[in-house]
Order: C-alpha cells, then sequence, then structure tokens
C-alpha cells in the first residue's frame, strides 16, 4: 500500500498516514526523504539510538524545500510517531494547539469536552449516574437566575445554550422545569440578546 511518509511516498504502511496517490498535483514531488529509506524516519522505541537516528534524517528534512507543507500536513492529521517537517513526536506536540476546554456544569474544573454541547466532565457524569444527581439538577442550582433573566430579555433556548455551551434542550428542561414559557419567535434582536446576558453574568 503507497503511504505518505514524510514529505515523500513510500511501500510503508503506517498506523498514522493516509493513503494517497502521489504526483506533481501532491505537491510532494519535490520531497527529500523520497530517495530515502523510510524505516529511517520511524526509529524503534526512545533514547540515544532514536535521537541518532532523528538527526541524522533531519538533515534530510531541513534541506526539503517542503518542509513547512509536510509539517503543516502532519499537525493537521495528527501523526504520533516519526520525523514530519523536521520535527519528532515529542517537538510535534508542542507544537500542536491545545484543545479548548469549559468549565464543567458541576464542579467547576476544566475539562476538554468530547462534543461541543458536554457541560459535565467524565467523573463529574459517573458521580451524577450513582448518586442521582443529574445535569439538570447542576444547571438549575447555578443557572436559574441567569436564565430567567435571559428570558426576560428576550433570549431563546438556542441562544442561550450556545452562550453557555451547553444543549439547549438542557436549557428547555430547565426553563419548563421554572415554569417559563419559550421565548416567541421575532423577540430582542441578537445583539441586544447577547448584551442582556452578558450584563447578567
Amino acid at each position: 500500500m503507497t503511504m505518505r511518509i514524510g514529505g515523500g511516498v513510500r511501500s510503508v504502511q503506517t498506523r498514522n498516514t493516509p493513503d494517497i496517490d502521489d504526483g506533481d498535483a501532491s505537491g510532494y514531488a519535490a520531497a527529500r526523504c523520497r530517495d530515502s529509506d523510510p524505516e529511517a524516519f520511524f526509529p524503534v522505541g526512545k533514547g540515544d539510538n532514536a535521537e541518532w537516528q532523528y538527526e541524522q534524517v533531519r538533515r534530510i528534512c531541513n534541506a526539503c524545500p517542503i518542509k513547512a507543507r509536510c509539517l503543516a500536513d502532519s499537525l493537521e492529521r495528527g501523526d504520533e510517531f516519526g520525523m514530519f517537517g523536521g520535527k519528532t513526536p515529542d517537538e510535534r506536540k508542542l507544537l500542536r494547539k491545545p484543545k479548548p476546554t469549559k468549565p464543567c456544569l458541576i464542579c467547576d474544573e476544566a475539562f476538554e469536552p468530547s462534543r461541543a454541547t458536554q457541560s459535565t466532565c467524565t467523573p463529574c457524569q459517573m458521580r451524577s449516574r450513582a448518586s442521582g444527581v443529574t445535569q439538570l439538577d447542576a444547571f438549575l442550582r447555578k443557572f436559574s437566575t441567569e436564565l430567567e433573566q435571559a428570558c426576560r430579555a428576550g433570549v431563546s433556548d438556542k441562544a442561550f445554550a450556545a452562550y453557555l455551551g451547553v444543549s439547549h434542550h438542557l436549557v428547555g428542561r430547565a426553563r419548563a422545569v421554572l415554569g417559563i414559557d419559550p421565548v416567541a419567535k421575532g423577540g430582542a434582536a441578537p445583539g441586544a440578546r447577547r448584551k442582556s446576558v452578558v450584563a447578567g453574568r
């Protein structure tokens, strides 16, 4: 199977690299690693031997005209192994942008949500299942006053949910528990809504 390794194309199968047909149109035709041993770019293990091997292939990468593109593509793919764009896996980890975090609805600790509307961290989800405390309970304890203010200001469930980074279904259920009628369509202008919510916070 033809796989992209570094800037060039190799007949080596790796876990991280996509199956890409090479050619001048791909932009990798000028890669310096095309004529090198692909295994040299993937040292086994760690330690002095692997570091020495990385330094040898780094010379090839540093002289490569598409080094920057190779590195950018590797960062986008999330390659965990091998030398790409003159950077080792550890060096690429330092270049990756950290994933966005948000405070947990229950414990207020920052966590990395697996989806945009996830409002509680995994440990709190486990504890709440065991103790019977639901996301709705936590949401009402934390945001019931703000939800009432937002509804009075004409903010829709979706707009308020997007502002807090939670599911609009959760906001709708909380509103129903509080006995607040849904906001009619064509309420306050979006700018006024956001301003009212921010001011209330």
